[in-house]
């Protein structure tokens, strides 16, 4: 008996040293309800370890978690949820997203570059396709003007554009374009290292070798233009400081015409835009009392009428004529999503339709390139005018096949090659052969919309009264490269007359006009009306501050 109670006791012993060890062995971190399907939880599980990037340390200690069943959504442990960003959870979000943005950036540079191969300064997209652009894409595009040949000025030109209107949200943004500004200006249009041969350089031509910092420059001045009028804006206070950063680099440039700009646009917009901006040049700040509460005073609405009816536009310089900045930027806003569909780069029939054929003998680059502006020409349309252009071309509206029409009217009958246009020239209309422009090959590397100009500027000078309409000598007061030569006009029917009223009414009045043919037509006008004296600087200048 008592050899049983002694073994009985023995194997209760047993069962408790066993249960006891059975539970230092199993230590649950979380009670599960009980579920049929639940796995047999393991005895032991390997210690994982992720990256910590909240905490700045390289790895963190994640303790081991039971095994849980499939689910249809994995949710992370609370000690793995406390890290912003996670490894898997990199994988699973940001790798992905940022590989969206990379495409669509691409594809909308793709995009850019197709238009400025057609040269179609007037491709709509560029007013819609392209605004409120990604951090990630405008660094994409900003790469691209850095890789583009400064000789390719169109093309670097087309970029600022891009980049400016509602991209202009940051201080990088802003930096990007002072960079452009404080550029070395391109020297001639063949090769921007080295001179030109120049018997005196033209206007167009200077516009052109100054043209992405011009581009740039006109940013500034349409944040001043809509600051002076008193209208709506996001960040006003940033804006406006950013802009006078920007104007006051660029008046440091070493290009002549960028660094006059820059100074007018100062005396113009800098008293009243430091007023209400100067202490945020470098914040990121909202709008501030200072930078908008000018709004509906006596100030903005001379700014107001003086911009055109609320166009836009800075005060002019005295003698100046007022240029509206009618889209003189992005329009609609669009988010940074898939490039809008493909439309036409440029439609020859436009220019066709002219009426104006160019001769075998130009070749297919300079073609191309004089296709592209007559098209651009043949698109100029607006509901009104100015009253002497309604008197001189005795048209009621802008129209570009009808200004054409109204050279061809006056001997205007082809566009060749030229034989000899003298140093430097890019057209001309010669003795020989009056009723020609006649092209030559640096042409091809003007700005879309000023070749436009200089095709308008010669088809003036055509026909059997041309001599009518040959420049006169320009006096002392012109400078040094100028006085003397026959460079400029004191007639208001010569051709920098003509060309000043055709496009500063394309300018104020083109319904079918991208912002960046406006604003290089306010920009190009500005600079064929300084080689007007006399009463033909008088009355252009009032012709076109009349509306």
């Amino acid at each position: 008996m008592r050899t049983k109670e002694v073994l009985a006791a023995g194997v209760a012993i047993a069962l408790l040293a066993a249960a006891a060890l059975s539970v230092r062995r199993y230590k649950p971190s979380e009670s599960v309800p009980a579920q049929s399907s639940l796995p047999v939880m393991p005895e032991f599980r390997r210690t994982q370890v992720v990256p910590d990037r909240q905490a700045g340390k390289p790895a963190a200690i994640v303790p081991p978690q039971p095994e849980m069943p499939p689910r249809k959504t994995e949710i992370p442990p609370p000690s793995a949820r406390a890290s912003a960003k996670s490894g898997a959870a990199e994988t699973a979000v940001e790798k992905p997203r940022r590989a969206e943005s990379s495409a669509v950036g691409a594809a909308k540079l793709k995009m850019l570059e197709s238009i400025i191969d057609s040269g179609n300064d007037n491709d709509s997209r560029l007013d819609s396709a392209f605004n409120n652009l990604s951090p990630a894409t405008k660094s994409l595009f900003r790469r691209e003007y850095s890789q583009t040949p400064p000789e390719d000025l169109n093309g670097r030109g087309t970029l600022v554009y891009a980049l400016g209107g509602k991209n202009l949200a940051s201080k990088e943004d802003w930096a990007f374009l002072r960079g452009v500004v404080r550029e070395q200006p391109c020297r001639s249009l063949g090769n921007c290292a080295q001179d030109g041969p120049h018997d005196s350089i033209h206007p167009a031509e200077e516009f052109a070798l100054s043209y992405p910092a011009m581009v740039a420059l006109r940013q500034a001045e349409n944040v001043l233009a809509d600051h002076n009028a008193g209208r709506p804006m996001e960040n006003e206070a940033f804006a406006v400081g950013q802009a006078m950063d920007l104007i006051r680099a660029a008046k440091e440039s070493k290009s002549p015409m960028v660094a006059e700009r820059a100074a007018e646009l100062e005396r113009m917009g800098g008293n009243t835009a430091m007023a209400g901006g100067s202490a945020a040049g470098g914040s990121s700040g909202s709008p501030s009392a200072g930078a908008s509460g000018s709004a509906g005073g006596p100030a903005s609405e001379a700014a107001e009428k003086a911009a055109g009816g609320g166009q836009g536009g800075t005060p002019p310089s005295p003698g100046e004529p007022v240029i509206s900045r009618r889209g003189g930027g992005g329009q609609a806003g669009t988010k940074d999503t898939h490039p809008s569909p493909e439309e036409p780069a440029v439609s020859n029939a436009s220019a066709e339709e002219l009426g104006l054929p160019i001769d075998s003998d130009v070749p297919s680059d300079m073609r191309k390139r004089t296709l592209a502006a007559l098209a651009i020409v043949a698109q100029f349309k607006g509901q009104d005018a100015t009253p002497g252009y309604k008197e001189k071309l005795n048209l009621n509206q802008l129209d570009g096949k009808a200004i054409v029409a109204n050279l061809k009217g006056h001997g205007l009958k082809k566009i060749g090659m030229a034989r000899d246009c003298g140093p430097g020239a890019m057209a001309c209309v010669e003795d020989g052969n009056p009723t020609q422009i006649g092209l030559t090959p640096s042409l091809k590397q003007l700005p879309t919309t000023t070749l436009a100009m200089v095709l308008l500027h010669e088809g003036n000078h055509a026909g059997a009264d041309r001599p009518r309409y040959l420049h006169d000598f320009c006096p002392a007061s012109a400078g040094s490269n100028l006085a003397g030569g026959p460079f400029c006009d004191f007639k208001e029917d010569g051709s920098y007359g003509f060309a000043t009223r055709v496009m500063g009414n394309v300018a104020k009045f083109c319904e079918t006009c991208t912002g960046k043919v406006t604003g290089d037509a306010r920009d190009i006008q500005r600079e064929e009306f300084r080689r007007l004296y006399g009463d033909a600087k008088k009355k252009v200048g009032a012709d076109l501050s009349s509306k």
